[in-house]
């Protein structure tokens, strides 16, 4: 006997898929390892339901956060509105202990949300979200036309999730980097997200890198608005403005409360060229310590390069060159034959030692 269709709403979206995007949400702000961000992408590119799913329960949640900050009776949502009977207002300060149970019940608590958020005297219909998740594969990039006509170009291993609304396009950067090139509208921002930074444009090109520690903006066309974490308080945010050749590195994590201010910096030609050479398949290094360009080609290909732990002199070798982002070998074999370097390869890596 065959298994009865889900029901679906007036959307097409069946209930078990707006579970399973509930469970992916939650998960996701946990934290994911790199194999379920990977596992996540694939689940929503596989099916344009889940994607939507997964964008509309993502919306409800800000509208959760921006309702405690609203005022009115209207707008007054009683905190304990989506507690089950006999829970206590500590399990809803604490998200671990109520997992077990959020997960059927997100899209429902989400809807609910909802309704009294854009309560009006006049029923009006929810703006339709689309959604999608784009990424590229370890060593390759991607060029993607988003649903607006903007063009975003995606380095190696990088994921984003695209969620558009009438009133608003977001993207999420999961990994990796990017550089976007913004089609115009002044009554739509365009906002990319990265953690707790967040970029504003409206008509404007830019590259966004998501480093370990830290996050770089850089702006190639017009300008944009960057909101980042305080340095002194990273519970605080601040606002920067950043223009045409201009760079703004904001650190993230621990190093945020020992690192001062960001600052907006005026790139030269050379060094802004050098931020986008990924574009044209080009690494540049110019007096490059040897530890930075390891991590430049690491990011491109499994087998990894590393220094040995009796050679950390080898960190603090400068020098420059361009080079193809899979030259790995060729690479080595320069460290080889001008810097008294010795390869040794073993169990997938090349380590570099002090040749004595």
């Amino acid at each position: 006997m065959s298994q009865p269709a889900d029901d679906t709403d007036s959307s097409g979206i069946p209930p078990s898929i707006r579970a399973e995007a509930a469970d992916w949400l939650l998960r996701r702000d946990g934290g994911l390892a790199e194999s379920d961000e990977q596992a996540l992408a694939d689940w929503l590119e596989s099916d344009s339901r889940r994607a939507r799913a997964f964008a509309e329960i993502s919306s409800t949640w800000h509208a959760l956060d921006t309702l405690q900050s609203l005022k009115g009776d209207a707008a007054f949502v009683d905190p304990d509105v989506l507690l089950r009977s006999g829970d206590s207002v500590a399990a809803r300060k604490n998200p671990s202990r109520r997992l077990s149970w959020a997960i059927p019940a997100l899209a429902a608590a989400a809807a609910l949300a909802v309704g009294i958020y854009v309560f009006q005297p006049v029923e009006k219909p929810q703006p339709e979200v689309v959604a999608q998740a784009l990424s590229s594969p370890l060593g390759g990039m991607r060029t993607v036309e988003l649903p607006d006509g903007s063009i975003v170009r995606l380095n190696t291993d990088t994921l984003v999730e695209a969620a558009y609304t009438d009133a608003v396009r977001r993207v999420q950067i999961v990994r990796g980097e990017a550089h976007f090139k913004v089609a115009p509208n002044r009554e739509r921002p365009f906002i990319v997200e990265a953690q707790r930074v967040a970029v504003r444009a409206v008509g404007t090109a830019f590259n966004v890198w998501m480093e370990n520690d830290r996050i770089e903006v850089y702006v190639s066309e017009g300008k944009v608005s960057v909101t980042a974490p305080e340095s002194s308080s990273p519970e605080q945010t601040t606002e920067l403005h950043v223009t045409q050749g201009e760079r703004v590195i904001i650190p993230l994590g621990h190093a945020v409360a020992t690192t001062p201010k960001p600052v907006v910096t005026q790139l030269p030609p050379d060094e802004a060229e050098r931020v986008l050479a990924w574009q044209d398949r080009r690494i540049e290094f110019v007096a490059t310590p040897l530890a930075e360009a390891i991590d430049q080609f690491n990011r491109y290909t499994s087998h990894k390069l590393s220094i040995a732990p009796d050679s950390p002199e080898l960190r603090d070798i400068r020098f420059g060159g361009t080079f193809r982002p899979d030259a790995q070998q060729a690479f080595v074999r320069l460290l080889e034959a001008h810097f008294d370097i010795r390869a040794e390869v073993r169990d997938g890596e090349t380590i570099l030692h002090h040749a004595r």
